[in-house]
């Protein structure tokens, strides 16, 4: 009887589970209708099932919180994730759009063809010899570079890789000076000095009596320059006064009405 009552007693979750076979639970009820004390211990067990129920349905209640918390959280997370994500791709996009913008219509990253310009020599009385420019009427934004080596000397013009025009031509006009012709043996133009516009033994036309007078007059503007940078000292804010800026600007707009005469340079 003992064995009857232990296999009973282990049947007894199960059929409230409503998880045991048919045959179980004919078997437990056929043994509650013989055993008073196990009959008794059933209905013990069954009453305590509501409470079991009701704390498991509780723990599964906290357990759905946690998760609900959780699954909010990483929405909330996901949320700003997708925000960042796009405020970084749209500065990506931003930046991409201002380098290319700077690559192509800002930077100079293109060669000026050598045909849209032309340089001429002229040799001043006191030996240097004055490098000019004509810009044959061109309003495109180039820049100048001066290269070579110590026996060579290139001369050409970057632009951007899109065609950026000025409101105005540029100005015809001196680009560089020469104070050591006798050590150069080539002087040409463009970025590779595929074009030669001078060989040492070549003839260099005499400056006229105009550029004469332009370059005396930049001897001056250079002299002023001298004395500024001698009265700054580390003074940055110096700007020497009303007397300087009248002297500055006098020199700037002689320089400009004598530049305009020179009849190498129109």
């Amino acid at each position: 009887m003992k064995t009857d009552c232990n296999v009973a007693r282990d049947l007894m979750p199960l059929c409230i589970d409503d998880a045991a076979s048919e045959e179980s639970v004919m078997y437990l009820n056929d043994h509650l209708s013989q055993c008073e004390e196990c009959k008794a211990l059933f209905e013990d067990m069954k009453a305590a099932m509501p409470k079991r129920e009701a704390a498991k349905t509780a723990q599964d209640q906290a357990q759905f919180g946690q998760l609900a918390h959780m699954m909010k959280q990483m929405h909330r997370w996901r949320v700003w994730r997708n925000v960042i994500i796009g405020v970084l791709a749209g500065i990506l996009a931003v930046v991409g759009v201002y380098a290319g913008w700077q690559g192509l219509m800002v930077q100079y990253h293109a060669e000026y063809p050598t045909k849209e310009y032309k340089v001429s020599l002229a040799q001043l009385s006191d030996g240097r010899v004055a490098v000019g420019v004509n810009y044959l009427q061109s309003k495109r934004n180039i820049g100048l570079v001066i290269g070579g080596s110590s026996k060579s000397l290139r001369i050409w013009f970057e632009t951007t890789i899109i065609p950026q025009n000025m409101a105005t031509e540029n100005k015809n006009g001196p680009v560089y000076i020469i104070s050591n012709i006798e050590k150069i043996d080539t002087i040409a133009i463009g970025h590779s000095g595929e074009q030669i516009v001078w060989r040492r033994g070549d003839a260099i036309a005499k400056a006229s009596e105009e550029m004469e007078a332009y370059y005396r007059a930049d001897t001056e503007m250079s002299q002023y320059w001298a004395e500024v940078t001698q009265e700054l000292k580390g003074e940055i804010d110096w700007d020497g006064g009303e007397e300087s800026r009248t002297r500055r600007e006098s020199l700037q707009t002689k320089l400009e009405s004598l530049r305009v005469q020179v009849p190498e340079w129109q």
